[in-house]
Order: C-alpha cells, then sequence, then structure tokens
C-alpha cells in the first residue's frame, strides 16, 4: 500500500522527472537514473545498492542527505554482475532482498533527523 503522502511514477519525461523530484522531501529507491536526477534537482535519496558498487557508482559528491543502503551480510557485495549475479538471482539479486524495511525506515528516520 502506498501512503497517501507518497507517490509512484513512470512513464515522464525526463524534465516533468526533474520537477517532480525537486518537489519531494526524500527519494527511495535503487540506484539508478531516478535516484541520481533527485539528488541532480538537490532531493536527499536513500538509495540501495546490490550486484553494483556504492563506491563507484555512489551519490557524488557525497554529502549527508544522500544514504547509501548495501547489505554486509554477503561475501559476494558487490559481485558488479546486475546480469547473471554468482546467487543465481532472475530477479532480484540475494544482496537486495537482503536489506529489509527496517534498513530502509532506519535510513529514512536519519534523514529526517538531521532536517
Amino acid at each position: 500500500m502506498v501512503h497517501p503522502a507518497s507517490a509512484a511514477l513512470c512513464g515522464q519525461s525526463l524534465d516533468v522527472s526533474a520537477a517532480l523530484y525537486a518537489r519531494c522531501q526524500l527519494l527511495i529507491g535503487l540506484d539508478g537514473g531516478a535516484a541520481h536526477l533527485a539528488a541532480a534537482v538537490g532531493t536527499p535519496t536513500v538509495r540501495l545498492y546490490g550486484p553494483t558498487s556504492a563506491e563507484v557508482f555512489g551519490p557524488w559528491p557525497r554529502s549527508d542527505d544522500q544514504h547509501v543502503l548495501l547489505t554486509d551480510s554477503l561475501d559476494c557485495v558487490p559481485c558488479g554482475r546486475l546480469e547473471a549475479p554468482p546467487c543465481g538471482a532472475v530477479r532480484v539479486p540475494a544482496c537486495l532482498l537482503a536489506l529489509g524495511v527496517d534498513d530502509v525506515m532506519k535510513a529514512v528516520e536519519a534523514n529526517f533527523a538531521q532536517g
């Protein structure tokens, strides 16, 4: 269920996406274009990393309002393989499944506590 104050967006143009993200208090999402665009327009983010390296693809420049979440419970993180990761995942890699709702909520709470 989507919280009334949250939104799920897809299909709009890049400029509309940027304008929408600029109005958000926080974006929670996988490491990807949406999270990078939100950060570029100054929106705080909580980014979920799995097979990709947060050191290579993470927020730049580093800032306190750009949170990175990745699991430290798997030795294969980051494997760098979006297709055919060593865990054998077809849809969602084990490293992303290892990130729990509690982990995300702690990052969200930390973000709102900062500012």
